[in-house]
């Protein structure tokens, strides 16, 4: 039995999972190992969509040139030499802020937690505007529980 961590695991036979190039993010196919958008298929994929969201089951669920509807996820993964998939980021984390610049909210507020003294942070952006804004809160045992305040 497999017992290693930190990944998805191996497929399943009634799934089929392909990897799509998101070049904006830097996540190619052509990566070794091939990194890119997680998108599977098979009998045991719902091919219907979301109820009564037409408009999100064509944007998620395409019918590709192999004829086959396939599940883009959004998620981001890597393919291991085991034959294993890692996932390691998140499609519809990333923003395009109005200057151009692609922002991905969890990486900014993963980076924020690591700031001794920062209890809890929110980050979010507007497409319409270039910056970001975060909310952070006060440590609910206070500042002295994590170091001190903030910078």
């Amino acid at each position: 039995a497999d017992c290693s961590t930190g990944h998805v695991g191996a497929l399943q036979p009634s799934i089929e999972l392909k990897l799509k190039s998101v070049p904006d993010m830097g996540y190619l196919v052509t990566d070794n190992p091939p990194r890119g958008e997680i998108l599977i298929s098979g009998p045991s994929v719902c091919h219907k969509g979301y109820y009564k969201m037409q408009e999100k089951t064509a944007q998620d669920f395409p019918k590709h040139e192999d004829g086959q509807i396939w599940f883009h996820t959004a998620d981001i993964g890597v393919l291991l030499e085991t034959g294993v998939l890692r996932i390691i980021d998140r499609k519809t984390d990333l923003i395009k802020l109005s200057g151009g610049q692609y922002v991905s909210l969890g990486k900014v507020e993963a980076g924020l937690k690591q700031v001794p003294g920062i209890g809890a942070v929110a980050v979010f952006a507007r497409p319409d505007k270039d910056h970001c804004v975060c909310i952070v809160s006060q440590p609910e045992r206070g500042w002295a529980s994590v170091g001190g305040m903030p910078e």
